[in-house]
């Protein structure tokens, strides 16, 4: 207000000097400081106005300019937001997807380094470093417990947090953030968290950053779990796959085992029906004795078959009775002796009688499968032991063999269905003699482990649980009736 007052004052004064008569003298000395004093306070009052309308044009020249500045980070973070995303979806193999989400979030926030941290399919409270770059101090590999960890406080909250160098959750606002750390949510499920190292970073992470992470980590989640469903669609399909070869050769050894015995009784019945009148009695007793045998493998093969079926649909009644085990053992080796055997056959059971509560039918036919089992993948001249003995509250029996023994990674898959020492074996049978002990096992409340022998050979454990009567469980099969094995 005092400067309009000069200004208006200057104003008056100068016009009046300018009008006044030419002295008859001098101008007197105080006249002029008045006129200069006008003046001076025109061209103050000119400045003071000036400058009062000039610093608010530069506040907002420099409001925009911060904005203009803003506006091209955030073009740049879109831009490279979009760049990520594009690069994300360039493939579907988690590994590769896992690398491209690390590398394009370094990229994004200028971090010098990171690590991805997955939500343990086998065990959803553990994750698991699966990608690492950089100065992250993160190893591949490691696992720890979600709720220990950044990743557990991550995974509860919405944004993306900011840790400083001592650990500490801050604010951009406060101390220098040395990490930034983001869940990785797909459909309302956490899969993992993302962790970014600040390292050298010219600049501290600020909200922009923690808005720009958080929205790629809802892409980085979501391309995770498509690459993870393509996976498991892999896995699916190779699976398919080995199955529909599997039923090609199943079938293709089906057609093999069930056409030999049947082209040998046919054989036997021929030779009989032509040669009636020239064979003596002895001679038709072998032959039909060779038609039994014949009979008794076509029938085990197709109750092996039967047992397989039934033994996933079906519900067992076991028929427990006291008996000695060393009885259904004695039984099984002789009807295996009696169709002829290369190899020498030990039982080893204790001289006093091994009394139990079992289905004396189910156990025979374990020991039977067993000793089949043993047989086939046994060369000539060699060993078999079998074995009971009292075990807790049941029995436990064992066969060993000294043939080549079983790799330790196949031991559990020999009691998979059409397991045969190999898809290329020659050993004959179904490859259903061991999965079929494994369910009679489990019905029986016991369980059947693979593991090597004294001389390196396979050897067989089972252990059955102590019937207490009759009862009924849900993992059953049909008994078969004891003839040879196929």
């Amino acid at each position: 207000m005092s400067g309009v007052l000069l200004l208006v004052v200057g104003l008056l004064l100068v016009p009046t000097l300018a009008i006044a008569p030419p002295p008859a003298r001098l101008p007197d000395i105080g006249a002029v400081a008045l006129a200069v004093l006008g003046l001076a306070a025109v061209a103050g009052a000119y400045m003071i106005a000036r400058e009062r309308t000039r610093r608010p044009l530069l506040t907002q020249l420099a409001e925009e300019g911060a904005r203009a500045t803003a506006m091209a980070s955030r073009v740049e973070a879109l831009e490279a937001l979009f760049d990520a995303s594009r690069a994300l979806n360039s493939t579907l193999e988690l590994p590769t997807v896992l690398e491209q989400i690390l590398s394009s979030a370094c990229e994004l926030l200028d971090a010098a380094g990171g690590s991805i941290q997955l939500v343990c399919e086998d065990d959803p409270r553990m994750v698991e470093v699966v990608s690492a770059t950089g100065p992250s101090g993160a190893v591949p590999g490691k696992r720890s417990f979600l709720e220990e960890s950044w990743a557990g406080i991550a995974a509860q909250t919405d944004g993306a947090l900011l840790v400083d160098s001592a650990g500490d959750l801050v604010d951009h606002t406060g101390p220098r953030a040395a990490s930034i750390v983001v869940a990785l949510r797909a459909r309302n499920e956490v899969v993992g968290v993302l962790s970014l190292s600040a390292g050298q970073r010219t600049r501290p992470f600020d909200e922009l950053d923690q808005r720009s992470v958080a929205f790629f980590g809802e892409i980085a989640a979501g391309v995770i779990s498509t690459a993870r469903s393509y996976a498991d669609a892999e896995q699916a399909v190779a699976e398919l796959t080995e199955m529909d070869a599997m039923k090609d050769d199943f079938l293709t050894m089906v057609s093999h085992e069930l056409r030999t015995p049947l082209t040998g009784i046919i054989g036997v019945t021929s030779t009989i029906a032509s040669n009636a009148d020239r064979l003596d009695a002895e001679k038709v007793r072998q032959l039909a004795f060779t038609a039994r045998e014949q009979g008794w493998q076509l029938e085990w093969l197709v109750n092996e078959l039967l047992q397989t079926a039934r033994g996933q649909n079906g519900i067992l009644t076991l028929t427990p009775q006291s008996a000695d085990v060393r009885s259904v053992v004695s039984n099984a080796v002789q009807a295996l002796l009696s169709r002829g055997c290369a190899q020498h056959i030990r039982v080893v059971v204790p001289e006093e009688p091994i009394v139990s509560y079992v289905d004396t039918d189910l156990l025979m036919q374990i020991v039977m499968n067993l000793l089949d089992n043993a047989v086939k993948h046994t060369p000539p001249d060699t060993t078999i032991s079998v074995g009971a003995a009292a075990h807790e509250d049941g029995v436990e029996v064992t066969v060993v063999d000294d043939g080549p023994g079983i790799a330790p990674e196949r031991r559990e898959r020999v009691f998979e269905k059409f397991q045969r020492g190999g898809r290329s074996s020659s050993s004959g049978g179904l490859g259903l003699g061991l999965y079929i002990v494994r369910m009679l096992a489990q019905a029986h409340g016991g369980t059947i482990t693979a593991g090597e022998g004294p001389e390196g050979g396979a050897a067989f454990t089972v252990r059955l649980a102590r019937l207490e009567g009759p009862s009924t469980v849900e993992r059953p099969m049909a008994t078969a009736r004891r003839g040879g094995p196929g």
